[in-house]
């Protein structure tokens, strides 16, 4: 019996001996690296295959494996063994980025997303990275059949990868933005975009300049419209005939100009411009306010070339009437030559008096002269913007506002404007986003603080910020300013809740 314990005593004691760990011979990764680099990938995916199932966790056979793959041209095999060492190293960031090089191979573009997305919220300054999500997601809401929110979402998504890849934007990418956000009826940014490529030797100006138009038709910017229209059709005659465009503006220059546009069933667009351009018209009135058909109007006589007062009378204005000259004077300013007269300050002066006698087309007329003029002027644009507000066109306004920022980013003035231009245009989080830049532009700004307070307390719904804001107003603002009640008012409004 003693025999027999000791036997099985001495089998117990053999079985919790544990098994060896095997341990990777290096040579076998080199000869499989060899084998990758001479081509001979089976072989070596042979050699991997067989290491792996015996080293699983092996991220150095498993980086390999995906080489071999991808070498042969395996991309989606390539990937999933590049996401088994991303999910097994320390620091599996590299992967994720060699996993998403091969989706986009394979033309998984989703599959690459994700990838690249995962490596980005391990790597955030990888600027190329950014901008390769930028590609696909712009590349995906390119996709027909769209529904409005996925688009949005896609092309929201594209616009925040370019922004945060911080490199320099190709022409290729700005048309391709611009693109985007007239997809989502983003319109002005998008016609800053199509600007600049417009202008750009390098990129597709005509490409661009379609976009503008498409831009114009849709706001029913007549004079842009015609003016974009007629610069395609000098240097890219072709493609301006031949585009889905076309017949929009056909129809806007039978709408415009009547009976004094050639027959459009016969004539391509070039040449109907060339009809108009042949016909001497002193005056051009603004579409929508012709006179109707049963009334018979004559033109009047073109103003000579010092009268700078005829504008104003053509277009119904009454300045002020200038103090009448000796002979002399006369005699001197009929020698000054015309170009010395500052027009685009002149045509300032006439809208100002226009806006101030509530004559809003006046106005727009006299400023769209100053903006030809000087096209760089932000006191033109704003005030271009004040007059479409008054008239109620609040697209045009938020949109003209725009450009006033864009050449005045640190004027105040032009910046609340833009704001009250923008908040019944914009979407509520557009809005938002505004507030909070103008208040970092503007931060001792007591008008852009109480806007940001407001918006977030009465459209966003957080109480908690909005708080903190007002309270902030009551710490900047000089004793007896007129607000201060107010606010205290709303700050123990939250506080109460």
């Amino acid at each position: 019996m003693a025999a027999i314990a000791l036997a099985f005593l001495g089998c117990s004691d053999n079985a919790e001996i544990p098994a060896e760990k095997p341990i990777l011979n290096r040579e076998d990764l080199d000869r499989a690296s060899l084998k990758i680099v001479t081509g001979q990938t089976d072989e070596a995916r042979a050699m991997l295959e067989k290491l792996n199932r015996k080293f699983p966790d092996n991220t150095e056979i498993i980086e390999l494996l995906g080489l071999a793959c991808s070498e042969k041209g395996d991309y989606l095999e390539a990937a999933f063994w590049y996401e088994q060492a991303a999910d097994r190293h320390p620091n599996g960031a590299s992967f994720l980025k060699k996993a998403g090089e091969c989706y986009e191979l394979a033309g998984e573009d989703e599959f690459a997303t994700l990838s690249y997305s995962a490596y980005v919220a391990l790597e955030p300054d990888d600027g190329h990275v950014w901008h390769k999500l930028y590609q696909l997601r712009a590349r995906a809401a390119q996709a027909q059949g769209l529904p409005e929110e996925k688009l949005e979402q896609l092309a929201k998504e594209a616009i925040n990868a370019i922004n945060k890849a911080k490199v320099a934007i190709t022409p290729d990418d700005a048309l391709e933005i611009a693109h985007l956000l007239l997809k989502i009826n983003i319109l002005p940014v998008a016609e800053s975009y199509f600007e600049e490529v417009s202008i750009n030797p390098d990129g597709d100006q005509c490409a661009a300049l379609l976009g503008l138009l498409e831009i114009y038709l849709i706001q029913k910017a007549g004079d842009k419209v015609e003016s974009t229209a007629r610069t395609l059709c000098k240097r890219f005659p072709q493609n301006m005939n031949s585009s889905p465009l076309a017949q929009q503006v056909v129809q806007f220059l039978v709408w415009r100009h009547g009976a004094a546009l050639p027959d459009p069933e016969t004539h391509s667009l070039s040449e109907l411009f060339a009809g108009l351009d042949d016909q001497v018209v002193a005056v051009n009135p603004s579409p929508g306010k012709l006179p109707p058909d049963d009334i018979v109007t004559e033109d009047p006589d073109p103003p000579a070339p010092s009268e700078q007062i005829s504008l104003a009378e053509l277009f119904g204005l009454n300045p002020s009437p200038e103090p009448e000259e000796s002979p002399d004077q006369n005699a001197t300013s009929s020698t000054k030559p015309t170009t010395e007269i500052d027009k685009a300050s002149d045509f300032l002066q006439r809208a100002e008096l226009a806006l101030l006698d509530e004559n809003q087309r006046g106005a727009k007329l006299f400023l769209k002269e100053a903006i030809k003029e000087d096209p760089n002027n932000p006191q033109a644009w704003y005030l271009l913007s004040r007059a479409h507000l008054m008239a109620n066109e609040e697209e045009d306004a938020e949109m003209t506002a725009t450009e006033a920022v864009r050449l005045a980013s640190d004027d105040l003035e032009i910046r609340l404007h833009f704001l009250e231009a923008a908040r019944p245009v914009q979407t509520a989080r557009n809005f938002l986003a505004e507030l909070d830049e103008a208040h970092e532009s503007f931060p001792q700004s007591l008008d852009v603080l109480w806007q940001l307070a407001r918006q977030y307390h009465e459209v966003e719904g957080k109480t908690a910020v909005a708080a903190i804001l007002y309270r902030r107003f009551i710490g900047m603002a000089p004793a007896g300013h007129p607000m201060l009640e107010r606010v205290r008012r709303e700050l123990d409004s939250i506080s109460n809740l």
